[in-house]
């Protein structure tokens, strides 16, 4: 049987943090936070405003999600 896993979504310029690819996959630690898996890659709290958990948006970082969860950070937007 595959070890559980969580999978993190990096979209647009976030995927700068992970040499350019858009997913990364991450053994499931029970307990572990999102702010957690997060906290694997150098990726500052000001370049994303939004975390997606499971298809639902979240402001709640300390949630604890599920083996199998998808991660989905969203990027701060800036323009004129």
């Amino acid at each position: 049987m595959p070890e559980p896993r969580v999978e993190l979504v990096l979209h647009a310029q976030l995927r700068y943090y992970n040499d350019g690819e858009e997913e990364l996959t991450l053994p499931f630690v029970e307990g572990s936070s999102i702010a957690d898996y997060i906290a694997r890659l150098p990726i500052p709290e000001h370049e994303f405003m939004g975390v997606v958990l499971d298809g639902t948006l979240t402001g709640d970082l300390e949630q604890v999600p599920g083996a199998g969860a998808r991660i989905e950070l969203v990027p701060a937007m800036s323009g004129g």
